[in-house]
């Protein structure tokens, strides 16, 4: 049977590979973020991430052009 697919459909929910896929990480690095706390359903088995709840993740992450320069002059200040 050929499967019919739609690339115009933007899922609300991804598996680990396509969730990995979409962050631009391995997958080995989204199990971690799992266990570190991002959010997921299981459903029979499945695991099933939420893009808003991995937007949401990486924005947790995000740093300022003014913690970068100061990162920057903290680690060149100890060479």
């Amino acid at each position: 049977m050929k499967k019919i697919v739609n690339s115009s459909i933007n899922p609300a929910w991804l598996r680990p590979k396509a969730a990995a896929a979409y962050c631009g990480v391995s997958e080995r690095t989204l199990r971690k973020w799992l266990s570190e706390g991002l959010s997921y359903s299981r459903v029979h088995g499945v695991i099933l991430i939420r893009v808003s709840e991995l937007n949401d993740f990486i924005h947790n992450f995000e740093v300022k052009e003014n913690q970068v320069d100061r990162i920057t002059a903290e680690v060149l200040r100890d060479f």
